[in-house]
């Protein structure tokens, strides 16, 4: 009986699971296009928020984002250009694990630079990058599924 239940509700099928990173990858990638568009104006000491003042003035505690170390243009668009490579390793299927993990760190590093920005759809963003570093996507339709069989 608790052997049903478990298959039943504590399992995944591989595919779904595999879907869902292509998905999530394939969201995070025009997501950050189209944040990078707006880098320099959002993301940068020029910008309408300094990292200084957004560290010290915070409009929430406690805050973390690596994107306050990078206060230049070309700073950013280096760390926006090394998120897309993670956010495609991660389409592909390439450490997976990494990817999911790389990709929740700028992921939420991005949104919680920004918070004046913030709607809901960056909070369910950010939760299905949470669930990505958890759930099975390596599994199906993936380079490292590929290297395996």
């Amino acid at each position: 009986m608790i052997d049903r239940q478990k298959a039943r509700y504590l399992s995944i099928d591989p595919r779904s699971a595999a879907l869902f990173r292509i998905a999530l990858a394939a969201l995070c990638i025009a997501d950050t296009i189209r944040h990078w568009l707006a880098a320099g104006l959002l993301y940068t000491n020029d910008g309408v928020l300094a990292n200084q003042t957004s560290l010290i003035r915070a409009l929430s505690a406690p805050r973390f984002s690596i994107l306050h170390a990078f206060s230049t243009a070309n700073e950013v668009h280096l760390l926006f250009a090394l998120s897309i490579v993670a956010q495609l390793l991660l389409l592909v299927g390439h450490r997976t694990r990494w990817m999911a993990v790389c990709n929740l760190v700028f992921i939420t590093s991005r949104d919680s630079r920004t918070l004046f920005v913030e709607n809901g759809g960056y909070i369910v963003q950010n939760l299905m990058c949470f669930w990505a570093c958890f759930l099975p996507i390596e599994r199906r339709f993936s380079i490292e599924a590929f290297r395996a069989s």
